[in-house]
C-alpha cells in the first residue's frame, strides 16, 4: 500500500514516477501530500486491489510491498 510514503518516496528525487497504490484512496493520498511537501511531483495515487491491478507489462522496474 501506499501509506505514507516511507517506501515509495526514496526513488522519486532520481526522477522515477512512482506509482503509490492501495485499495485505498485515504491511503494513496498521504503519499502524494508528503510528496508535495517535499516538492516532488513524480508520486501518483491508485486506487486498486493488487489482483486487479492492469499496468503494461514492463512499466515497472521495482515492486514494493510490505504485505505480499
Amino acid at each position: 500500500g501506499g501509506a505514507t510514503g516511507q517506501a515509495t518516496l526514496p526513488p522519486v528525487p532520481r526522477g522515477r514516477p512512482v506509482p503509490a497504490i492501495d485499495t485505498s484512496a485515504e491511503m494513496t493520498a498521504l503519499p502524494h501530500a508528503n510528496a508535495e511537501r517535499e516538492r516532488l511531483t513524480a508520486v501518483t495515487g491508485v486506487v486498486a486491489e493488487l489482483e486487479r491491478l492492469a499496468l503494461p507489462w514492463g512499466s515497472l522496474d521495482l515492486v514494493v510491498s510490505n504485505y505480499a
